[in-house]
């Protein structure tokens, strides 16, 4: 259940997100075709697309996606502020 929500996320229309990671993808396998069948890429690519559009940069570099607080941080019309408290990027959403 909790895959499907992450993968329900997706990325806002219009985002060049996607296509940057197909492009990435492509080149690594052309650079390591022996990978090609390591992984199923379009799940990874789906992952890594939604991570870095609705995942937050932690002060430590490492990224995090919050299903319901970086949601309204990406939200077209939005009804609520995000804000971080503190360096362990805790969040509040009023």
């Amino acid at each position: 259940e909790k895959q499907e929500t992450f993968r329900n996320l997706g990325v806002p229309a219009g985002s060049g997100v996607p296509e940057a990671s197909q492009k990435a993808v492509a080149a690594f396998l052309r650079d390591f075709p022996e990978y090609t069948e390591a992984l199923d890429w379009h799940l990874f690519k789906q992952v890594v697309s939604i991570v870095s559009e609705r995942g937050t940069q932690l002060p430590s570099g490492q990224r995090v996606v919050y299903g319901r607080s970086d949601l309204a941080k990406h939200s077209c019309s939005p009804n609520a502020v995000t804000e971080v408290l503190g360096e362990d990027g805790l969040r509040e959403v009023r």
